[in-house]
Formats: C-alpha cells, structure tokens, sequence
C-alpha cells in the first residue's frame, strides 16, 4: 500500500526544495529523486504533513514502480559486456534494442510515462526525442531489468 513521504532534494548548487511523494516505499521515492537530484532525504510524512501540503498547493508526486519487462533478447556480446561491468554503453542498448525491434509504446513503458501530443507536432518530436533517450539511458544503467529470460 502508498504512503506518504517527506523529501526535500537539491535542486541546484545553492537551492534545495521539498515535495510529499506517494509511493510504495522509501526506496523507491529515493530512487526516483536519486536519478535526478545529486542529494536527497526521505523520511515518513505524518497526516499533518500531507494536509498542510495539501492546503498550501505544495507537490504531492506520485511515483510509480517502472515496470521491469522482459523485452530484450540479448547476443554473447553484450552477455560478456553485462557479466564484465553490469551495465552497457549507451550505445550497446540502442543497438539491442533497434536489434529487438522496440516500438514506441515500448519507450513509453520503460519510461512509464505517456504522452498525448498531436502527432507530428513540435512538441511531440522534442518529446519523442527526449524519451528515446531516456529510456536507452535506463536500459543501459540496469540492462538485467530488461533482457528476456530463456528456457
């Protein structure tokens, strides 16, 4: 079950921020903040944490467990590359999954996040751009996520 969750996070050299996250654990909302933010600190928020938060228009992110598929099958190259660092090069999970074939509904799973631009316009190209990247930059830093199992 979601909880509430005090973070507060630097959002820059000299400015740091606090937002309530509703997630499952504390793990996870440090994870989500970790990704982004060179510095964070989670801690439980109380009821009167998450009203005032409420009342004042404050935050509430709401973080999702990313969904670990199994979506890549993987070649003796890239299996060395894993066994040897336990990541890949960017470029090494680009190709894995051109190779496999992801489409962008895809991206957009790995990612959770979806969007609904007008297809074709700016915004969805800059978007479309954007998330490609993320969701290589995800599959290289924890490939094993990914990779389809075998019998």
């Amino acid at each position: 079950m979601k909880k509430y969750f005090n973070v507060s996070f630097q959002y820059s050299e000299s400015v740091y921020c606090a937002n309530i996250a509703h997630a499952e654990s504390a793990e996870a909302v440090e994870a989500h903040y970790s990704a982004k933010y060179e510095w964070c600190k989670v801690s439980e928020a109380t009821a009167a944490d998450v009203e005032e938060a409420k009342r004042k228009g404050k935050p509430i992110v709401e973080i999702d467990p990313a969904p670990k598929m199994p979506i890549l099958t993987i070649n003796q190259q890239e299996r060395e590359a894993l066994e040897k660092s336990g990541e890949w090069c960017p470029a090494m999970a680009r190709e894995c999954m051109n190779r496999n074939g992801l489409n962008f509904d895809d991206i957009e799973d790995i990612n959770n996040h979806y969007e609904t631009h007008r297809w074709g316009s700016d915004t969805d190209r800059r978007y479309r751009k954007s998330a490609v990247a993320k969701a290589v930059a995800k599959v290289a830093a924890n490939p094993r996520d990914y990779i389809r199992r075998t019998a």
